[in-house]
């Protein structure tokens, strides 16, 4: 496997949670807009940004192994008798 893929799952994980659990505790309150770093979103735009980067980054995790091997290499070298 390729060493990136576990750190990019991660992430898309991540902001995929992140969006549900902003999108379900803010509709609880029925908070229409989201303030981050100064700036103000509105509740769907949000949620629809974090959860589709989220499961883009998922699904790019799953095809780098397809597309790009990965194989190391071998610092070792068997020299042959």
């Amino acid at each position: 496997m390729h060493p990136i893929v576990p750190v990019i799952m991660a992430f898309g994980a991540i902001l995929f949670l992140a969006g549900v659990i902003v999108y379900t505790w803010f509709g609880m309150q029925r908070i229409n807009i989201v303030k981050l770093r100064g700036k103000e979103y509105k509740l769907w735009y949000f949620v629809a940004t974090t959860v589709i980067a989220g499961v883009a980054l998922i699904m790019l995790s799953v095809l780098i192994p397809k597309y790009f091997p990965y194989q190391p290499e071998s610092a070792f070298n068997a020299s042959q008798p």
